[in-house]
């Protein structure tokens, strides 16, 4: 697998794979793998469930969100299979290859389960069954804005005996499609999301936390218009009856204490679900926009370090400011900083044409100051 297999050609001349890696070693997953409800708030796959029966029959699902569509076939996937993933890529080594450019890790199997039930089990063959399930699953998905992306998660898992571990490779669409997408950085929070009892909770936290600002839903929208769900809906918790529906308000209800420490807020009263932004949730950007291509090293040099200061704080003009978002603005050739006052939560909008004021700007950034006027 060579470079140009997982990079698109448009981004090959300023990308190098070292930006590949790079990526995987700062993210924990894409936003899209937790909007689109590909990993379904259960622990397991029942056989009898109606979605075990539907995989049977259609030898696919298909689920539509607010964010778009997807399509998953051969396996069900489950948080537990999410959990699985965000530890591989958490306490996982990632190999490094003089031969191939490709994505993988080593890791013990015993780590692993460990990291899920402590000493309970030493029954590893929990971990290669859903090592399996990953390998098997094709994914399908739509996004509302006409984007689509088509992988398995993974190409080979399995004991390699001159590394002495269990060792998986990402296979190649998927890593292009990491790559190109806005992913998402919790590790911080994974050990204390993995021991979550109930699923849907998982599930919710891990949608709530793909969203750069706020975000409200309906717990439950039966009279939804198209394409507008709740967040039980999102999620992909299936909803058919009465019964169904007393059983998830009383899942959010008991466990509306673990919903708050993500910053996420249970409003039965109001049928509601609220999420208010994690300051500690760091978002990688997706694929570069082709505007940098046309720029010179210096320039891009000058985004890519920018791009490190995002969601750290900084006093100016003795007050407290955080970098909430750094973009090139195409039409008026500039990069433009959104500098948010912390004690006011306003937002100011900075313009720094390339290349003299950004640099003057890193600059002062990377010297722990900033200069005063640089808002003005």
């Amino acid at each position: 697998m060579a470079t140009k297999d997982i990079i698109p050609k448009y981004e090959q001349s300023i990308i190098s794979f070292d930006k590949v890696k790079e990526k995987f070693k700062c993210s924990t997953a894409t936003v899209e793998e937790m909007r689109y409800a590909i990993f379904a708030p259960i622990e397991r796959v029942s056989y009898n469930s109606k979605a075990s029966i539907e995989m049977r029959k259609n030898k696919n699902i298909q689920k539509k969100t607010n964010w778009g569509t997807f399509k998953i076939k051969n396996r069900i996937l489950t948080q537990t299979h999410r959990d699985l993933l965000d530890c591989i890529l958490t306490y996982g080594e990632l190999l490094e290859s003089d031969h191939e450019n490709y994505i993988g890790y080593k890791f013990s199997l015993n780590q692993m389960l460990n990291k899920f039930y402590g000493k309970k089990t030493r029954n590893t063959k929990i971990i290669t069954d859903l090592i399996e399930d990953l390998l098997s699953a094709l994914i399908l998905i739509e996004p509302n804005n006409g984007d689509h992306a088509k992988f398995s998660i993974l190409s080979f898992g399995g004991y390699l005996k001159e590394l002495d571990s269990y060792y998986i490779k990402f296979n190649p669409d998927y890593v292009n499609f990491f790559f190109n997408s806005l992913t998402i950085n919790y590790k911080e929070y994974l050990d204390d999301i993995i021991h979550i009892k109930e699923p849907i909770i998982k599930a919710i936290i891990r949608l709530a936390l793909t969203q750069k600002d706020t975000l409200t839903l309906k717990i439950y929208d039966k009279d939804a218009e198209k394409g507008k769900t709740g967040i039980l809906e999102a999620i992909g918790e299936t909803i058919e009856n009465e019964s169904q529906k007393k059983r998830a308000f009383k899942i959010l209800r008991d466990n509306a204490h673990i919903l708050e420490k993500y910053g996420v807020y249970y409003e039965p009263g109001v049928n509601k679900i609220r999420y208010r932004k994690n300051r500690n949730i760091k978002f990688i950007p997706a694929r570069l926009n082709q505007m940098i291509q046309e720029k010179s090293n210096e320039e891009k040099d000058i985004f890519f370090q920018l791009e490190n200061y995002k969601n750290k704080t900084f006093i100016l003009n003795d007050k407290n400011y955080s970098i909430e978002d750094i973009t090139l603005n195409e039409k008026n050739k500039d990069i433009s900083v959104a500098m948010k006052e912390l004690d006011t939560n306003t937002v100011k909008i900075i313009p720094l044409p390339l290349v003299e004021k950004s640099k003057d700007f890193l600059d002062d950034l990377i010297n722990g100051k900033i200069k005063a006027n640089t808002n003005e």
